[in-house]
């Protein structure tokens, strides 16, 4: 009977503290994104401080010579491709490059580049790649009107693995993304 009494109360205890610890796991989820996307924002306007005027947006690929802007988005190397259901340029292979060769190697070969601006980058806390649209802060044509150049979104898809924000979307009074859950931060160059 003592026993029945002790796997009942343990019951109780466990029904009682799952929730509590698997929402605290959730929320440790969402901060990590946020403060990887936040940091992701910082190293990429201190690359921008260092090679002014040029953002991380150079071709790394071995036979792109000519020095001249064609990177819209860049993305992590590692992780899960996410989707993308409201914008497909996230996820295109149209001028892509990675983090890792912007801001870790030095893979363009960027004069005044004094990296690298991060540490690790790994992927966001449900093993998918971050995302930057960095065509919007070089590219006047990229954008949505009024908006650029001057605003890019580094983004996690959250949760459920869709990015929802328009990588070319207007900068917003309240610089959350669109609906949706994902984790972002805006990078603005509109303090040039």
């Amino acid at each position: 009977m003592e026993i029945i009494i002790v796997l009942a109360v343990i019951s109780i205890l466990a029904s009682m503290l799952i929730p509590i610890a698997v929402r605290n796991i959730d929320d440790a989820r969402l901060t990590a994104a946020a403060k990887d996307t936040q940091s992701i924002a910082t190293a990429i306007v201190n690359f921008h401080i260092d090679v002014r005027p040029h953002w991380p947006a150079y071709s790394s690929h071995a036979n792109y010579t000519n020095k001249n802007p064609n990177v819209y988005i860049l993305e992590t190397k590692d992780g899960n491709v996410p989707s993308a259901t409201r914008n497909e340029y996230w996820i295109s292979n149209f001028q892509h490059d990675t983090l890792e060769n912007q801001l870790l190697l030095d893979t363009p070969d960027y004069d005044g580049w004094k990296g690298p601006y991060l540490g690790t980058i790994r992927p966001d806390p449900w093993g998918n790649r971050y995302y930057v649209s960095i065509g919007s802060l070089w590219d006047g044509s990229w954008g949505a009107q009024g908006a650029d150049p001057g605003q890019a979104w580094a983004i996690s898809a959250g949760p459920n693995g869709n990015i929802d924000t328009d990588p070319k979307g207007p900068l917003n009074s309240d610089p959350t993304p669109a609906p949706g859950d994902d984790i972002g931060f805006l990078v603005s160059s509109y303090s040039e």
